[in-house]
């Protein structure tokens, strides 16, 4: 970080703490929520870190700087949490035809009960 000017060095130090955040958010489905609360919200923020985390990936990489790999290796290692956030599948479905009409209920009338 030596060729980084002042304001690089905070833009990179916000970056690590946003990659922590995100690579903390990675391990959360393996920590049971007894263990804190506080940090079972974490994975609610994991579609916005993974846009911050590109975001300053795009940035390092328009200032050709190294410091790139970080957000790269943040983003690389939870492919497949991108991949459960965004559904990309193909309509193969056969038996479709595509002229179907599906409603969804959800009865919640005992929830006001208490």
């Amino acid at each position: 970080m030596k060729k980084l000017t002042f304001f690089d060095k905070i833009v990179f130090f916000i970056n690590s703490i946003f990659s922590v955040a995100l690579l903390l958010a990675y391990l959360l489905p393996y920590i049971p929520p007894k263990t804190s609360a506080f940090l079972s919200l974490l994975s609610l923020g994991v579609p916005f870190l993974i846009v911050v985390n590109l975001l300053f990936l795009m940035y390092w990489v328009i200032r050709l700087k190294k410091q790139a790999l970080l957000p790269l290796v943040d983003l690389l290692i939870g492919l497949h949490h991108f991949f459960s956030l965004f559904n990309f599948s193909s309509n193969t479905d056969s038996g479709s035809t595509g002229d179907e009409f599906r409603i969804v209920s959800y009865n919640v009338r005992a929830v006001n009960r208490f």
